[in-house]
């Protein structure tokens, strides 16, 4: 069968579910349930004169089982026997709301009571190559996919996740917004901007963070049930997005660069108790919270922190802690 192949080299194919873990059985039950996916969200593709639901399925389809040229061409050509153009025309000029789709999304989690408790948001951005300057947002920018800067349209999107579902766990997109470069907002990108169809109420530049912002607001007015915001350096080294996070008293993690400059008010530290079977630690705040992750190379592992929060400096002798981070300047809220 096609996930039993091997390329020249004898490598797995890419495709192959033991390469990823999952069980043959599950990969068999994968075509139904994508059929029902398409359906359930089949009515927000469909106007009131057209119904161009099918070129969903097919693009759904083409990305999800084609090795390559997945392009407009490829997969209609593949797909739907076809050119391409009905299925990049239903991409870029058929009137169905790409934000429809996400409120439906949002809205079958919260229908969902087993995701409330432990689900988290995670802001990030993704990356596609492009030939030239034509499609929304494309610029000479980092492609973080690639690793280099290089003609790419970026997109900042807001996932949704819970580790602790049974017995697989999600994730799911549930907003994103295309980054557009401040160039994209002079006079000489006017006609392009209308071209491409970027949205009206977009006429000022934004930053990422910006974006990410205002999705997890979007997130929140609608009442989706998240527990924190997860987010990389990107954002994590904007002071004032974390401030934005506190003042709409959120919960975040946040990386940050090792480079990055903040003033010292208070500092919290984290220590390892050396003696786990010992409840508490000598002069331990008695309200300290205490997680129970840290991350390794190999992957996450329990381990039980004190938290506690002191003036700067602080001293100790035989401390077998380190800084965490600072609430106030660094990525913890």
């Amino acid at each position: 069968m096609w996930y039993n192949r091997a390329n020249e080299h004898g490598e797995k194919n890419l495709f192959d579910p033991r390469r990823w873990g999952v069980p043959i059985e599950k990969i068999k039950a994968l075509g139904p349930k994508l059929q029902e996916h398409w359906r359930r969200f089949q009515q927000r593709f469909k106007s009131k004169t057209r119904d161009t639901s099918e070129h969903a399925l097919a693009y759904m389809q083409g990305q999800m089982t084609m090795e390559s040229e997945r392009n407009f061409a490829g997969i209609a050509n593949s797909m739907e026997n076809a050119d391409g153009q009905a299925l990049q025309h239903f991409m870029s000029n058929s009137p169905w709301s790409g934000q429809g789709v996400y409120e439906q999304i949002q809205e079958e989690i919260q229908a969902k009571p087993e995701l409330h408790p432990g689900s988290v948001l995670i802001l990030d951005e993704y990356a596609d190559e492009k030939a030239g300057g034509q499609s929304a947002g494309a610029w000479r920018q980092y492609n973080g996919r690639m690793g280099k800067v290089d003609m790419c349209q970026v997109a900042v999107a807001l996932g949704y996740a819970n580790w602790k579902l049974e017995p697989w766990p999600l994730w799911t997109m549930v907003d994103a917004e295309i980054f557009l470069p401040e160039v994209w907002f002079g006079a000489e990108y006017a006609e392009l901007r209308q071209k491409v169809g970027v949205p009206k109420e977009r006429t000022s530049f934004e930053t990422k963070p910006e974006l990410g912002l205002k999705m997890i607001r979007r997130a929140k007015a609608a009442k989706l049930p998240f527990e924190a915001v997860l987010c990389d350096s990107l954002y994590g080294r904007s002071s004032e997005f974390r401030q934005e996070l506190r003042q709409e008293d959120l919960r975040y993690m946040a990386a940050i660069p090792n480079n990055l400059r903040f003033t010292w008010s208070s500092l919290l530290l984290g220590f390892q108790n050396p003696n786990p079977a010992k409840r508490g630690l000598s002069g331990e705040d008695p309200g300290a919270e205490r997680c129970t992750l840290i991350q390794r190379q190999t992957g996450w592992a329990a381990c039980r922190y004190a938290l506690a929060t002191f003036a700067y400096p602080y001293q100790r002798t035989g401390c077998l802690g380190r800084p965490l981070c600072s609430p106030s300047s660094m990525g913890v809220g």
